[in-house]
């Protein structure tokens, strides 16, 4: 599916609270914890492509909620930025027993990649009575990993939150970034891990 999103960024929830407001946003989903696991080449090419701005680039996670094992059960995505829209196919799978990363890797085309970063937050889910979503990302840590899937010791924590709202690729960003009142901006959670981090 096709979509925009549009990113905010603040410092503590007082912030965030009148933007849910003027947006007229309640609750749709019990928070949770989100965790991905980031893959790229070794050389930093989604890294790089994503740093640099150019459409259009993909990022490519393992993705899993609260306490599940990811080694068992996880949505492997891969998601496309374009110029005005956004795009993410997902697979879902679930293994008996854990597995190494040589079978995570057989759910994508690309064999070159490595897992380079792992980053997880608490999520908060709203929607309106106009149908558009919107999320906050709280409490990020990003955390180094091995290319055998093993967290390491690295570790850093996000003293900035991410306020999000996902509307249809056709509605104007312009009306949506009025009516939250606050200037959007770019954050992507992948780059800031992998600098953070100093993967590359």
């Amino acid at each position: 599916m096709k979509r925009q999103e549009i990113k905010f960024i603040f410092d503590s929830f007082l912030k965030v609270n009148p933007c849910l407001s003027r947006l007229a946003m309640i609750a749709d989903h019990p928070p949770r914890w989100v965790h991905s696991i980031y893959f790229d080449t070794k050389e930093g090419f989604l890294y790089h492509q994503s740093q640099e701005g150019i459409v259009p680039r993909k990022k490519i996670r393992l993705r899993w909620y609260n306490n599940e094992n990811y080694l068992c059960q996880g949505v492997w995505e891969e998601k496309w930025s374009f110029e005005h829209y956004r795009e993410k196919k997902s697979q879902s799978y679930f293994y008996d027993a854990p597995k190494s990363v040589q079978d995570i890797l057989r759910l994508s085309p690309d064999q070159l990649l490595i897992p380079t970063a792992m980053v997880s937050y608490r999520r908060t889910y709203f929607k309106n009575a106009k149908g558009i979503r919107s999320t906050w990302d709280q409490n990020i840590v990003y955390q180094g990993i091995n290319r055998k899937l093993e967290i390491n010791h690295q570790k850093s924590l996000e003293h900035l939150s991410v306020f999000e709202i996902k509307t249809p690729h056709d509605m104007s960003k312009d009306e949506s970034t009025s009516v939250v009142g606050h200037p959007s901006s770019r954050f992507s959670k992948y780059c800031r891990a992998i600098e953070a981090l100093r993967v590359f």
